[in-house]
């Protein structure tokens, strides 16, 4: 299965036309009803009645809808993610702290970080102090990684309304 087979067949569902459909996906209308043909003949089935002048979905297209919707917008979405990765504008920070390193007093230098770049993902690393030294460590694998949480990073009750409200402004 091929994507810009799936793209053509969303098209075709929200148009009800190939040849509507087609010049959305600009491509030409035979290439567009090819590309459909070779995706009914993988899946098995007619996903359209092809009547004039509407196309209307058969009951395998009316199933399969929702699944290649599902399947184009992830794709789509992972198009984006990689793009922001390689651009620069998504990321993630790692950060290795030792247990006696109290979260919360990184919060506000966190949260001046997060304002300028909305999309870093902070990774928090949590280990004992010979772990954190030696980095190169095998005992570093053990570390778990923490989201930030206020319920995870400091047990007292007003520490945890403080790093809530920090985050949730950033």
């Amino acid at each position: 299965m091929e994507m810009h087979q799936v793209r053509y067949f969303l098209a075709v569902a929200r148009v009800f036309n190939f040849t509507r459909a087609a010049d959305e996906c600009n491509v030409t209308q035979p290439s567009l009803t090819r590309a459909i043909k070779q995706l009914e003949a993988e899946l098995g089935g007619d996903l359209f009645r092809r009547e004039r002048p509407a196309a209307q979905l058969t009951e395998l297209g009316q199933r399969m809808h929702p699944l290649l919707k599902q399947c184009y917008d992830a794709a789509t979405g992972a198009r984006q993610l990689a793009s922001s990765f390689k651009s620069g504008e998504a990321g993630a920070l790692r950060i290795a702290l030792t247990h006696s390193v109290d979260l919360s007093l990184l919060i506000p230098y966190l949260d001046q970080i997060k304002r300028l770049f909305n999309r870093l993902e902070f990774r928090f690393l949590r280990g004992c102090s010979p772990k954190a030294s030696n980095s190169s460590s095998t005992s570093v694998i053990r570390w778990r990684t923490v989201k930030i949480s206020p319920s995870r990073i400091c047990k007292r009750s007003n520490c945890s309304r403080e790093i809530s409200a920090s985050m949730r402004s950033g």
